[in-house]
């Protein structure tokens, strides 16, 4: 067993929980990696009451402030397609080729694909395999125990792209890479975000397009080291040409995500059924079957503006002012050493190591 990877609620009471559980992981299998997901749903609940909305966020804060105990061996990937937590609240509105709604059916399946796809990393069974454990170190470096998760769903592939033609399209169009951590832009999004580390899933290529075809090479001019390069080789020089000097780990797989029903069928005209990028946007007769996806976790300065705003909110606030937390068993001084352990946290996104 690699170690465990945790979908939990991050929003309500329920954070709190997860977070013994989580405890109780590190206390049974304390030399097992967990990278840990807290879900926050879409469109959050609009209950026009402040001391609501503070709760919210603050068994958010107090999760999050969990999770960075140097002793245990794990990540925390905030996810949702809120783009902030707090007010005025901005939702993420649409994909690159998909016109979605904000209700669970859709967001959970936009979710549910990027963790499947990114999770192909430390699932594989081919050489490639990256072990959990790996995975968790890659993305905390210094004990920066936050990390954010970016998607292209779909990945844009055409019918006749080779891997290396797709990946120079994304330069070339510079076609949208979509956040899934509130307040995060993450790198591949935001030319100024500083990226300490990175791991990246790009699935649904298949074999016979990991290499250039002729027309390629001469179009391009390519050298026959660039023609030959290994798939990992080719991904892996694309996330360093957005973040140069950072550690990364990239994994290509031919495996495509499978997309029929019950998946939500809210792809563009121009995906095919096959989940290729098409020129004309005649309507489809089938579902789209499977789509190609790129998923990855990036360790970058920009979560240190989700934590900012959590030690704000925090900060804000005097617990003596809620007595419900005190009478639900929340002590003073464990309220001080989690918010102190928060603003540690943060700190470690603005230091130059």
């Amino acid at each position: 067993m690699q170690g465990f990877q945790v979908l939990m609620d991050g929003h309500d009471g329920f954070a709190g929980l997860s977070t013994a559980v989580l405890d109780h992981l590190a206390d049974e299998y304390g030399s097992k990696s967990v990278l840990v997901y807290p879900l926050f749903p879409t469109p959050l609940p609009e209950s026009g009451d402040a001391k609501k909305d503070f709760f919210r966020l603050f068994n958010y804060a107090l999760s999050v402030a969990g999770s960075s105990d140097d002793h245990g061996h794990n990540a925390y990937v905030p996810l949702s397609t809120t783009s902030r937590l707090s007010r005025p609240k901005v939702y993420l509105d649409r994909l690159p080729y998909a016109r979605f709604q904000q209700i669970p059916y859709h967001t959970s399946a936009i979710l549910a694909g990027a963790v499947d796809s990114f999770s192909l990393v430390n699932r594989l069974s081919s050489p490639d395999f990256v072990h959990l454990r790996d995975v968790v170190d890659a993305i905390t470096v210094h004990h920066r125990k936050v990390a954010a998760m970016s998607t292209m769903l779909p990945f844009p592939l055409r019918d006749s792209d080779s891997l290396f033609s797709a990946l120079k399209a994304i330069d070339a169009e510079y076609l949208p890479v979509t956040s899934l951590t509130p307040h995060v832009k993450t790198p591949l999004i935001d030319s100024q975000n500083r990226c300490y580390s990175q791991v990246m899933s790009l699935r649904g290529v298949p074999r016979q397009r990991w290499q250039c075809t002729p027309e390629e090479i001469q179009s391009y001019r390519l050298s026959y080291e660039v023609a030959s390069m290994p798939a990992t080789q080719l991904f892996e020089n694309f996330m360093s040409s957005y973040c140069p000097n950072t550690f990364g780990i990239g994994r290509v797989t031919e495996f495509p995500l499978h997309t029929a029903v019950p998946y939500p069928q809210f792809f563009s005209d121009n995906i095919s059924e096959n989940g290729y990028v098409i020129g004309s946007k005649t309507p489809r007769i089938d579902d789209v079957k499977r789509l190609p996806v790129m998923a990855g976790i990036h360790s970058t300065d920009k979560v240190k503006d989700l934590l900012t705003e959590l030690t704000t909110v925090c900060q804000k606030q005097n617990l003596a002012k809620y007595p419900r937390l005190l009478d639900g068993g929340m002590e003073a001084e464990d309220y001080k050493e989690s918010f102190e352990r928060l603003v540690t946290l943060t700190e470690r996104y603005g230091d130059e190591k």
